[in-house]
Parts: C-alpha cells; sequence; structure tokens
C-alpha cells in the first residue's frame, strides 16, 4: 500500500468514527460525501502541473494560461544566468526576460507532515486530504484554513475543533456537525452564532446555553429524544442524498414575520482614520521608498485579490450591517440579516415548546421562521479603532479588514493574524509592513509576495522561502540580494531595486493602482 492510498484508508477509518461519535451511526465511504463536505470553503485551485499531474494550490486568484509544478518537483539548487544589461529596461522587461522562471508550486507540504493526499499548504500536519491550508492539525479531510484540529471533515476557518463535520468559521468546538460562527460550544447541530453553548439544535445567536432547541431550553430527557430523532434524520438523508441542506438552505429566504427584538443602544466606539492614514504612510515609505497618503484613493487596488467588505442593511431595522467577502456571504439570505447589536438579544426568540417535539429537517423552515436571524459582524475581544471591519478580535487600528485577529494597524485586507502594518493582503499571519501579500507567513516588508514564508525585503516573489532582498524569485530558498533566483552583487542590487520602485511609485501615484501583480506576472505571454 502506498502511502497515498495509507492517507486516505486512514482518513475514512476516522470519517467513520467520527459520524459514530456525531450523528450516532456510520453513512457510508468519505469519498461519497466529498462534493458536500467541500461546499462553502473557501476556494481553492486545481490544474496540471508542466509533468501533467493533477495540483493543487490554496486560492483561486491563479490564472489558468500560467504554468505550474508541484513540491516535488522544484529544483530549489537550480542555477540561472543573471539578466543581461539590455533585458533590464523597466518591469515589463524584466518581466518578459524572466518568464520561464515564473512558475507557480502547488502541493506544498512543509514542516513535521506526512500522510498528506490532493492538499496544499500542509504544515506540521498529519493524514490531511483534499484540503489546503491545513496547520498543526491531524485527520482532516475536504478542509480550508484548518489550523490546531484533529478529525474534522468539511470545515473551513476553524481552529482548536475535534470530531466536527461541516463546520465554518468556529474556534474550539467539539462534537458538532453543519454549524457556522461558533465558539467554544459542544454537540451542537444547524447552530448559527452560539458561545460557550452545549447540546443544541437548530439555534441562534445564544450564549451560555444548553439542551436547547430553536431556541427553547427543555429538559434533559426531552431533549435527547428530540435529538435521537433528528440524528435519525440526518442518518437516513446522508445516506440517500451524500448531503444536508445547510441551514440557509433549510430557513430560506424569507423575511420574518413576527420577529421583535429589545434592542438596547450601545455607545459608538472610537473612530480615528489618522491613525491608519499614518500607518499607510508609514508602509509605502518602508516598502516602496516613499510614502503615500490617501488611503482610500488605492482601494480598489488594494481589494485585488483579496475581497472587500460590504455594507448591507438589517431586515428588520434597516440598519448598516457590514459583512465581509468571504463564501458563506455568498449565499446568506439577505432578508434574515441583522446587525450584530440585533444578534445580542436575538437570542430571546424562540419556538414554541410543542413545536419543539415535531421539528425535523422537513419541516424547520415553517418552525424557525422568526428565530433564524444571521448577523453579518462578529467581534469579540478587546477591539480598538476598528472600523468597517466585519469580523475581529483582539484587533486595533484596522479598516475596511475581515476577520482581524490579533492584528494591528490593517487595512482592505483578509485575516491577517498576529500581524501589524499590513495592507491590501489575504491570508498573511505573523508578519508585519506588508502591502499586497498572500497566503504566507513571517514576512517583513515584504510586496506582492504569495505562499511564502520567513522572508524579508521581497518582492514579486512566489514558494520562497528565507530570503532576504529578492525580486521576482520563484520556487526558491536561502537567497540574498536575488533577482530572479539569481544573486547579484549589492550595489546592482540595490540601484534595481531603486528602479524598479520608483515605477512602481510613478504608477500608482498616477493611475492610484499598477499593472503588474503576483498572480498575473506568470501569464503565458
Amino acid at each position: 500500500m502506498n502511502l497515498e492510498s495509507k492517507a486516505y484508508a486512514e482518513l475514512n477509518k476516522r470519517w467513520k468514527a467520527t459520524c459514530r461519535l456525531v450523528i450516532g451511526g456510520e453513512v457510508g465511504e468519505l469519498e461519497e460525501f466529498g462534493p458536500w463536505l467541500s461546499e462553502l470553503n473557501e476556494p481553492d485551485f486545481h490544474a496540471k502541473s508542466t509533468s501533467g499531474k493533477d495540483i493543487a494550490l490554496p486560492s483561486s486568484n491563479y490564472h489558468r494560461n500560467s504554468r505550474f509544478t508541484f513540491l516535488d518537483e522544484v529544483n530549489f539548487n537550480k542555477k540561472f544566468e543573471p539578466l543581461g544589461i539590455n533585458e533590464i529596461k523597466d518591469i515589463d522587461s524584466i518581466i518578459e526576460a524572466l518568464q520561464e522562471r515564473f512558475i507557480y508550486c502547488g502541493n506544498i507540504v512543509l514542516g513535521n507532515s506526512g500522510f498528506v493526499e490532493k492538499s496544499t499548504n500542509v504544515t506540521d500536519s498529519f493524514y490531511i486530504y483534499k484540503s489546503n491550508t491545513v496547520e498543526y492539525s491531524n485527520y482532516v479531510g475536504f478542509a480550508a484554513l484548518t489550523r490546531y484540529c484533529e478529525n474534522v471533515f468539511g470545515s473551513d476557518v476553524l481552529g482548536y475543533s475535534n470530531y466536527c463535520i461541516w463546520g465554518k468559521y468556529g474556534f474550539k468546538n467539539v462534537r458538532s456537525l453543519e454549524f457556522m460562527r461558533c465558539q467554544s460550544s459542544y454537540d451542537c447541530y444547524y447552530a448559527y452564532n452560539m458561545h460557550n453553548c452545549s447540546d443544541c439544535l437548530f439555534s441562534f445567536n445564544l450564549q451560555t446555553r444548553r439542551n436547547v432547541i430553536g431556541n427553547l431550553e427543555l429538559p434533559r430527557d426531552r431533549y435527547l429524544a428530540v435529538k435521537k430523532k433528528l440524528l435519525e434524520d440526518i442518518r437516513e438523508t446522508l445516506e440517500k442524498n451524500k448531503r444536508l441542506p445547510n441551514i440557509f438552505e433549510i430557513v430560506g429566504n424569507d423575511k420574518p414575520k413576527d420577529a421583535r427584538l429589545n434592542l438596547k443602544p450601545k455607545p459608538k466606539a472610537k473612530q480615528d482614520m489618522k491613525e491608519i492614514e499614518d500607518a499607510f504612510s508609514t508602509v509605502t515609505g518602508l516598502v516602496l521608498q516613499k510614502k503615500l497618503s490617501g488611503l482610500d484613493n488605492y482601494a480598489n487596488w488594494l481589494k485585488r485579490n483579496v475581497g472587500e467588505v460590504k455594507m448591507e442593511k438589517s431586515a428588520l431595522s434597516g440598519e448598516p450591517v457590514l459583512i465581509g467577502e468571504y463564501s458563506l456571504s455568498s449565499v446568506m439570505p439577505r432578508n434574515r440579516l441583522i446587525s450584530e447589536e440585533e444578534s445580542l438579544v436575538a437570542g430571546e426568540l424562540r419556538i414554541q415548546e410543542p413545536d419543539a417535539g415535531r421539528i425535523g429537517l422537513d419541516n424547520a423552515r415553517e418552525i424557525l421562521g422568526d428565530v433564524a436571524l444571521f448577523p453579518g459582524e462578529f467581534h469579540f475581544g478587546t477591539n480598538e479603532n476598528v472600523i468597517e471591519c466585519d469580523t475581529s478580535g483582539f484587533a486595533f487600528n484596522c479598516y475596511r479588514t475581515s476577520v482581524a485577529r490579533d492584528t494591528k494597524y490593517a487595512a482592505y485586507s483578509w485575516w491577517p493574524k498576529d500581524s501589524e502594518y499590513i495592507f491590501g493582503s489575504r491570508i498573511v499571519h505573523d508578519s508585519s509592513f506588508c502591502i499586497k501579500c498572500y497566503n504566507s507567513n513571517k514576512l517583513k516588508g515584504c510586496f506582492e509576495v504569495d505562499n511564502s514564508r520567513n522572508c524579508s525585503g521581497a518582492y514579486f516573489c512566489h514558494n520562497a522561502e528565507s530570503i532576504q532582498d529578492g525580486l521576482f524569485c520563484f520556487n526558491a530558498k536561502n537567497k540574498a540580494k536575488a533577482v530572479g533566483n539569481t544573486e547579484i552583487e549589492k550595489e546592482k542590487y540595490v540601484s534595481l531595486k531603486e528602479k524598479i520602485l520608483a515605477e512602481i511609485v510613478d504608477e500608482l501615484e498616477s493611475n492610484k493602482k499598477i499593472k503588474w501583480d503576483i498572480y498575473n506576472i506568470g501569464q503565458r505571454m
């Protein structure tokens, strides 16, 4: 048996064990449920490598007419000739000269990892199948953006969780199925926006509750009886259809008829754009060698390849609601959207007691009509000067950023975790002073860098590791003062870098955007 088949075989065993634990019985082979488990995950990218093999990459930003390889095919020791003087007129000429070196790498497995199949961006993890961006986790299938998890299937942006099926945007959840936006909760099924809850079915916007159906708390024995019937329904539906309807599909998009909330006014938090504007000038001064001002003038450029925070309205009050651009937002019922302030009291809405005994997948829509409400914003922990950010936790001086977690000075970004001074970037962790960077860790002073780690002063680099001052480096390690993977003299490097940055700044000041990015420089010309 080869390693790939062993990876799936072990995952399949774990899938069946998880089903027995979570829904009371097995329903079939893991692969049969792949399409359902992958639904609403952040989109990845699949292509053919230059050798004709299937390859997975962690983002949908790549272009089909680029060239691709996977990690095992990369020769990090390959030598390239330095560019000639006639090949360096401007950025266009450099990109043209280096075109054959621009090959995007997928199926990346790093650190102490093993038994990884059809996955990419996997770090210090074991038994991973058809997943991307998995860190410090074991036994993960059909997942995306998963950290510190075990025995999770169909997860997306899930952390510190165990024995979960189809869980999206969660933290510290155990033995749960079909849940979204839940934290520190156990044994929850069809739940949305739950915090410190356990034993909940078809429930929404609750904190510290247990034995609840449709937000109605029941005696333990009655709750267990309803749960037993629901799990039988779930198993039967899964065996027959190989998927379950998600909670959005179940409740539909009809506007609630009788939902009334006792809203408690909340004082407006501090909003000071000067702190963030100053940070933008600081970052551009460091990374581009010229301070730029007027952050919003560059909004369209910064949002490119990142997504944006959009303004919607509460279905109950018409008050503004922020929603970040992610997979869940594309299907969230707009006629059931509420603000975060409204969600704090929406847990008071509950179904009638007679309905608790008869609720199931087939009739939940009519029963949950005035209970199923979905906030688009989530803020937890201490946040200060967080402006137009839909999701944040322990964030300071952030603007129009989604999933700003343990972050300072960020704008127009998506999930900049444990980072500071991050602009126009997506999934950049443990990093600082970065502009337009993606799917990377431990970057400093970088610009248009993707799928890289432990780099500083890198520009237009992909799959780079431990690059200290590099321009247009693809699939390179341990380089300093390098252009197109070739190290050059310090004086020549500094001179070329200054020339390139002057061209970038001139284009930015004139057009508020630039033509090239890390994803389009590799397109075949």
